[in-house]
């Protein structure tokens, strides 16, 4: 499980609010988005289940969120995450 930032993990910025930002925090944030895509691929490939969890849904549902993950381990069946949870993959 990751938690992530929405700002720093480019979360909810539109094309026009990031347009607005420098240089040197679009290339920043471009890198995080990259580089959490290239850590989920390498961790799928392993046989891992990648979630990414929204700092902010961390903090305002975490029993929400331990429910999800508790289901996800233990059934086969389709399990929809809480809002601010995204399961990458699972196994």
């Amino acid at each position: 499980m990751f938690v992530d930032g929405a700002f720093w993990h480019g979360k909810k910025l539109s094309a026009s609010r990031l347009a607005e930002m420098s240089g040197y925090w679009q290339k920043k944030i471009a890198n995080n988005v990259a580089r959490d895509s290239e850590v989920d691929g390498i961790l799928i490939d392993e046989g891992w289940t990648v979630l990414r969890i929204d700092s902010r849904a961390a903090t305002r549902d975490s029993e929400a969120i331990a429910g999800y993950v508790l289901r996800l381990l233990t059934t086969d069946n389709a399990v929809t995450p809480p809002t601010g949870v995204t399961l990458v993959q699972r196994r």
